[in-house]
């Protein structure tokens, strides 16, 4: 089975051990967060715009030099996710490819009304990393919840009142990087290595770990 989007993110448990950088955890649940935000972004309208239209993008290229029609996603920003390396082609033509793929998935994304309110964590699943211990590498805490904007006026006392936007029902969320990520074994199965599109290494919430053996003696599990 390799590894998938999950449209449902899944539960967060009430519990959560405590979790430090250098400590050793064991992966209970393998959802791995692919990003943190709202419903859909313009990357998602990446593999759309490529089908519909990379053709007709490489044939626009070509008449400035762009060489490979066959090497189709390695020369986009898909080529991370199609596991295909960059083909030998000029810098500029490469960029200039990825920036107007992104510019036309921008433009679907907005016809398309694209975003929402509800901020959240989105998952790759990846079974072959269940079990699999390592060393925690590094920690950040997110946010999730339902977007309010800001807000105010002028009171019937001629006072101006300001409310800033933020999270309703926000949550927060502990996020760890397991130290040797992609390199080890496990994650191979997963079909995951060469295909992680974010330059950010993947992170998996803490409440997904099990605490094996903390880096400080004193440290115990909540």
């Amino acid at each position: 089975m390799t590894a998938a989007a999950q449209p449902v993110a899944p539960a967060k448990p009430a519990k959560a051990p405590r979790v430090r950088v250098g400590d050793r955890v064991r992966v209970v649940d393998p959802h791995f967060v692919l990003r943190v935000g709202y419903p859909r972004s313009v990357r998602d309208y990446y593999a759309q715009v490529e089908q519909e239209q990379g053709a007709m993008l490489d044939a626009l290229l070509k008449q400035y030099g762009w060489k490979g029609v066959e090497k189709l996603y390695g020369a986009s920003p898909l080529s991370k996710l199609a596991g295909f390396p960059e083909p030998e082609e000029h810098p500029r033509l490469v960029a200039a490819r990825k920036m107007i793929l992104h510019q036309l998935a921008y433009l679907r994304a907005v016809k398309d009304h694209f975003g929402g309110r509800q901020r959240s964590l989105h998952f790759v699943y990846a079974p072959k990393a269940a079990g699999h211990e390592s060393t925690v590498a590094s920690l950040r805490t997110v946010a999730t919840g339902r977007y309010f904007p800001p807000s105010g006026g002028k009171t019937y006392d001629g006072d101006y009142d300001w409310e800033p936007g933020g999270l309703s029902d926000q949550q927060a969320h502990r996020l760890a990087t397991l130290d040797g990520y992609p390199l080890t074994q496990p994650w191979e199965g997963d079909d995951l290595i060469g295909k992680w599109p974010n330059k950010r290494p993947p992170e998996i919430p803490t409440y997904f770990l099990e605490l094996v053996q903390p880096a400080h003696p004193s440290a115990v599990a909540d």
